[in-house]
């Protein structure tokens, strides 16, 4: 994975995107409705330890 091969330990992802969601993301139907969660991406990177963080968590790395 290429965050592993940079040294990526952190990322800063999109709140509410089917992909990148850390906490809540979109239904999938078009809805415009929210559901707990975690997006796809967000899963990925999670799972080969690099923390995920959503754009509204900044204040947590500074």
């Amino acid at each position: 994975m290429l965050c592993q091969y940079l040294g990526i330990t952190k990322a800063v992802l999109k709140e509410n995107s089917p992909s990148c969601g850390t906490h809540m993301i979109h239904n999938g139907y078009f809805m415009d409705r929210l559901i707990p969660g975690m997006g796809v991406t967000a899963r990925l990177l999670k799972s080969k330890g690099i923390e995920v963080y959503s754009e509204d968590e900044i204040d947590k790395l500074l």
